[in-house]
Parts: structure tokens; C-alpha cells; sequence
């Protein structure tokens, strides 16, 4: 269970939290964190786990130094646990009242490892005066730890008894883990539902016109995730696309594609968060009802894939221009590709009107 846990907070970090400002304004994502030493943390976290099942061998579970050496190794990688877990809680900007809560409840394994590990000959930090000391006991065993304590209140004749039941000892940390892992879960669903809300407010600014540039500055401030490297999610390009709107259709054209995109994106994105939130998906694809469909040539693909790769360009372009010279749109968009390389915003705005909209009507009869 804790495990499960433990891959749920790692896969809401991998696929939300590491790359995305939203959720990083969430949590201490400071220069320390933004290293990753989370993940550091997380393995460490798996591999205590793994200790922790195994135990001692069946022909040594009587045997005295075995047991005593699986105690100590027990108690000491829980101890751990607690410090790995104490990180978690820095991370995720755990409430103090949670924090003092945890401690209280640790308390007694953490005071048992102290007394039987850390300090079994026990001073006054202050006075050196003698406090108490411990002495395995007899009854050890891989099931339980057993140790006499002798105390300055009895001066140190009668030794107090003490057993504790290992299977104990791990229940209970299953239990005080299962409980802030689950609280750390909660807060960071709490997280992933607001950033559904961010979603879905971007959702409706793309599909009802709102400001552009406010639009683009909330894609990028609190739901980055819906980009990709595709040029046609360059903040540039759209914004000057966005100014020039009016001046040609190869503008507006760059811009309803980009729309298109991102609504295809909008609808993944949010299926990814209801994963996370182990929500059935709302929506399972985007389709886009105004796309028309056609396919190119084979010879034609190669050429466009090359021209968006912007490789020989004027070779190319000189090639293209030869075989649509009827088509004066289509060879106004060569000239603006040409004349433009350098040129991202009218070399590819031109690029995908010409593909996009004009090529379609000679394409059935190219030939190279």
C-alpha cells in the first residue's frame, strides 16, 4: 500500500509538478528541489521498504545475534523512513500542525531506537551525570525486541523489562505512513482539480475570442503543459500573427490551426489529470469539425516535409513554382517563404496556408 502510494505522489511529480510553474508555486520548489533530490528521496524510500520485508532466515530465528542484528537494522531504516518523510513534508509545504502531529506519533519508536542504538549508555548532556543503560535481552528474536533498562531513579539495581512486538513496531509504521502519504495525495488532487479549472478557463477563452494576449499568458504562467516543440505553439509567431490578423489569411489561418491544436491538447491534458485523479475521462478525443481532409502525393510530402525543415529551400521552391506557375496564391506564398527564411512568423505562416488550404486543389495532378 505505501508503495502504491509512493507511485502515485511519483507519477502526479514526473508528469505535473516538474515541469509546470502552476503546481511548482504549489509546493517549496526552491533551487534545492528544482535539482530533483526528490527523486534521491523516492528511491531511497523503495529501497527501505525492501529491507524492511526481508527478515531473518527460518534455521536463524532463534539465533541471539541475528535477532539483534535485524532489530537494530529494523529500527534503524525507520528511522530513516521518518527523516525521508519529514523531507516529503518540506517539499509539499505540509501544514505545522500536520508536522507537530507526526512527531507525536513517531515518538515512542524513535525514543525506542534512541535508547537501544543511538544512546544505551545514557548522560546529561549538561552535568555528564549517568541517566540510564540498556542491555539486550535473552527473548530476542526475529518476532521481538527485548532489553533491560537500568535507571539512576532505581540507582541502577533492578532492570526494567521491556518488549516490543516487531510485527508492532512495522504495523504501526504502516499506519502513520499510510496517513500522511494519503494527506500528501489529497493535497496534491486538491491541486490537480484547480488545474482542471485553469483548463477549462483557457478552454473557454480559446473557443469564445477572449483577449489573445491574455491567452497566451495564462497557457504559459499556469497550464504550460498544453504546448509542445510544434513551431506552431511559438509564442512569437502567434502574437504577431495575432497583430497582422487582418492583413492577409495566411495569418489567420496559422492562428486557426494553432486553435485546433490546442484543443486537441486541451482534451489529452485534462484526460491525463482525471487519470491522476483516478476519475473516468470526461472527453476522450478532440474532433475537429471543420478539417478537411485530403492527402498529398508521396513525391509532394517529401517536398513539404523538407520545406518545413526548411532544407534547400530555394531548390524547392524554385521546383514547386514550376509546377503551380497557374496558381498566382500559391506562388505569392513561395515568394513570402523565399523572401523570408529567416523569418519564422511569414515563412511558416505562409507555409501552412500553402499546404494547408491552397495545395489541395492541384494535388491530383503533381508530378516532379
Amino acid at each position: 500500500m505505501i508503495e502504491t502510494k509512493l507511485d502515485k505522489i511519483a507519477e502526479i511529480w514526473n508528469d505535473f509538478i516538474l515541469n509546470e510553474k502552476f503546481f511548482q508555486r504549489k509546493i517549496n520548489f526552491d533551487s534545492e528541489v528544482e535539482t530533483n533530490y526528490f527523486g534521491d528521496i523516492l528511491h531511497y524510500f523503495y529501497d527501505s521498504l525492501i529491507l524492511i520485508k526481508e527478515n531473518i532466515p527460518e534455521d536463524d530465528k532463534d539465533n541471539f545475534s541475528a535477532s539483534v542484528f535485524y532489530a537494530i537494522g529494523l529500527l534503524q531504516i525507520i528511522f530513516i523512513q521518518h527523516d525521508l518523510m519529514r523531507e516529503f513534508f518540506y517539499i509539499f509545504n505540509i501544514d505545522k500542525a500536520e508536522k507537530k502531529e507526526f512527531e507525536k506519533e513517531i515518538k515512542r519508536i524513535r525514543d525506542l531506537r534512541n535508547e537501544l542504538i543511538g544512546h544505551p549508555i545514557n548522560r546529561n548532556s549538561k552535568t555528564g551525570e549517568l541517566r540510564s543503560t540498556v542491555f539486550w535481552g535473552n527473548r530476542m528474536s526475529k518476532n521481538q525486541i527485548h532489553y533491560l533498562k537500568y535507571t539512576r531513579k532505581d540507582n541502577f539495581k533492578r532492570g526494567i523489562q521491556k518488549e516490543f512486538s516487531i510485527t508492532h513496531l512495522i504495523g504501526n509504521q504502516e499506519v502513520v505512513f499510510k496517513k500522511y502519504l494519503n494527506l500528501i495525495l489529497l493535497d496534491l488532487k486538491e491541486d490537480l482539480r484547480e488545474y482542471l479549472d485553469n483548463i477549462s478557463q483557457i478552454e473557454v477563452s480559446l473557443n469564445k475570442g477572449h483577449d489573445f494576449f491574455y491567452l497566451i499568458d495564462n497557457i504559459e504562467n499556469n497550464c504550460s503543459l498544453l504546448w509542445n516543440k510544434h513551431i506552431i505553439f511559438d509564442k512569437d509567431i502567434l502574437l504577431e500573427c495575432y497583430t497582422k490578423e487582418s492583413e492577409h489569411p495566411r495569418y489567420e489561418n496559422t492562428l486557426e490551426i494553432f486553435r485546433n491544436k490546442l484543443n486537441y491538447n486541451i482534451v489529452n491534458l485534462r484526460n491525463r489529470v482525471y487519470e491522476k485523479l483516478d476519475e473516468e475521462n470526461k472527453t476522450t478525443s478532440y474532433q475537429n469539425k471543420n478539417r478537411e481532409t485530403f492527402k498529398y502525393s508521396e513525391e509532394l510530402t517529401h517536398f513539404l516535409v523538407r520545406l518545413f525543415e526548411k532544407r534547400q529551400v530555394k531548390e524547392r521552391i524554385t521546383s514547386l513554382r514550376d509546377t503551380f506557375s497557374d496558381f498566382p496564391c500559391i506562388i505569392e506564398e513561395l515568394e513570402n517563404m523565399e523572401s523570408n527564411t529567416e523569418n519564422n512568423t511569414e515563412y511558416y505562416s505562409s507555409y501552412f496556408y500553402l499546404t494547408g488550404v491552397l495545395l489541395k486543389k492541384a494535388v491530383s495532378h503533381v508530378k516532379f
